[in-house]
């Protein structure tokens, strides 16, 4: 689920829905008894090359490129 993902007429339902799961998990206790966690996700592109772009904020992407 993400809250920024989605466009047109479904936009303002997927934030709410997204909010709502959060406001649910923080009343319910929903981290120990669901496993529900929210974590950063980044869509990463590359390409013809194979030679990717730094992505700000993301410091663990391996940019070291594969010599064959």
């Amino acid at each position: 689920m993400a809250k920024d993902w989605h466009r047109g007429p479904t936009a303002p339902l997927a934030a709410l829905s997204f909010d709502l799961h959060q406001e649910l998990s923080d009343e319910h206790g929903g981290e120990k008894r669901w496993g529900y966690r929210r974590v950063s996700t980044v869509q990463v592109s590359i390409d013809a090359s194979g030679r990717g772009k730094l992505v700000p904020g993301i410091d663990w992407i391996d940019r070291a490129t594969n010599s064959q």
